[in-house]
């Protein structure tokens, strides 16, 4: 068993309020997973509010490889990533993680690299971008 991270501390108390618990009216939210032979994952999230008028939402594509995953993912502003995940090609337990992302809109770039090492004692993740 595995050390959970950080950000999974807490996750099903938080998940409550992120995802399918509103006071008030006018809001929308719709989670789609699947999954198809291990390897290829599709996961959209998207919410709309008509309060604000206003729609947004995700949509990730995981494609995994024996040497690690592609991944690639859109959002409703229109922000398209393209990012790659090496598991274990330095030694068992650290996964190497490479991200890219385009607005075509405003023509902005950004980079993110970063490491994940996890066993049985320790979880730890460390990114630059």
């Amino acid at each position: 068993m595995e050390v959970p991270s950080f950000t999974d501390l807490g996750k099903n108390a938080r998940d409550v309020f992120k995802t399918g618990y509103h006071h008030g009216k006018g809001l929308i939210k719709f989670n789609v997973k699947t999954k198809s032979t291990k390897r290829f994952q599709i996961t959209s999230d998207t919410t709309l509010n008509f309060e604000a008028s206003k729609l947004s939402g995700l949509m990730e594509t995981k494609y995994k490889a024996n040497a690690g995953a592609l991944l690639l993912k859109w959002t409703t502003e229109g922000v398209l990533f393209l990012g790659y995940e090496f598991n274990g090609l330095l030694m068992k337990g650290v996964d190497l993680l490479s991200e890219c992302s385009y607005n075509p809109e405003t023509a902005a770039k950004s980079v993110k690299v970063g490491s994940k090492f996890a066993n049985k004692r320790i979880n730890t993740r460390c990114e630059i971008c």
